[in-house]
């Protein structure tokens, strides 16, 4: 399953910006993206 939350990084744990449905313990992957970068225009994607 996959589910996308906002958390944030403080004192080296991701802290949950919402209620999550998961039991105590659960292990799960994390994938994050940097919401504070600035998107890049289309012709600088065209660089990449």
């Amino acid at each position: 399953m996959l589910t996308t939350i906002k958390a944030r990084f403080f004192n080296g744990v991701f802290e949950p910006l919402s209620e999550v449905d998961l039991p105590e313990g659960k292990e799960v992957d994390v994938i994050f993206e940097d919401s504070n970068k600035e998107a890049l225009s289309l012709s600088e994607w065209a660089m990449v």
